[in-house]
């Protein structure tokens, strides 16, 4: 990989401890966002509206940083290992690592969600894309208790129609290229933030449909 790439990790701490970070290598950017009530990092940056779990901070991220991004952005929980243990090998990697361990991939988007402690949910091979991924009708079943409104947000973001399946990787730890970051302009993603805000189902909506809002394709 070009020297000269720049990559950033994103992690959404609440209460863990994060002496992981110890561990990536030196020239690639850290940018942690608390919600929680305890410091844990002197860099760290505070948002005090705690709302819209992990994937909140993480398009805050993104409508913050939009003309600012890293070439290659890594987002992440503050306890990442039980969705994908190697994590820290995959983000000091090169897109060799990427391909090899994410199980979803498609243009500069890649999910990851593998591990072998025991808490990672069964994958089903993608009618469409070609990996792994988890698949959930239109109110989040089957792996949702309670009714989400993916059909009502998705027609708020996207002027075609709502799929009968969605397919997408659950756990929040993808990496993503600046590229296919600005293949959507910043209202949007402004759009989403405002979601995350208001709708306390947001974050599991928006966690089955990070795929489409990633797509380059999906207007």
């Amino acid at each position: 990989m070009d020297s000269n790439i720049t990559k950033e990790v994103v992690i959404s701490l609440f209460d863990k401890d994060i002496e992981w970070i110890e561990n990536l290598n030196k020239d690639i950017k850290i940018s942690i966002y608390r919600k929680g009530d305890v410091t844990s990092h002197p860099n760290e940056i505070y948002l005090s509206n705690n709302v819209g779990r992990d994937v909140h901070t993480f398009f805050y991220h993104i409508v913050n940083r939009y003309d600012t991004l890293a070439d290659y952005t890594f987002f992440s929980q503050d306890y990442p290992f039980d969705h994908i243990e190697n994590y820290i090998d995959i983000i000091n990697g090169t897109r060799f690592e990427w391909d090899m361990y994410s199980s979803y991939r498609k243009d500069g988007y890649w999910g990851y969600h593998w591990n072998n402690i025991g808490t990672m949910w069964a994958m089903d091979d993608s009618i469409e894309w070609g990996c792994k991924v988890l698949k959930s009708d239109k109110v989040g079943k089957p792996h949702h208790p309670a009714p989400l409104p993916i059909e009502l947000i998705w027609n708020k973001l996207f002027s075609c129609e709502c799929p009968d399946i969605l397919e997408f990787t659950p756990g929040g730890h993808f990496s993503i290229s600046k590229e296919q970051i600005l293949c959507k302009d910043l209202e949007f993603y402004k759009e989403i933030l405002i979601l995350l805000e208001n709708n306390e189902s947001a974050p599991w909506v928006i966690e089955r449909l990070e795929a489409y809002i990633f797509n380059k394709h999906i207007n």
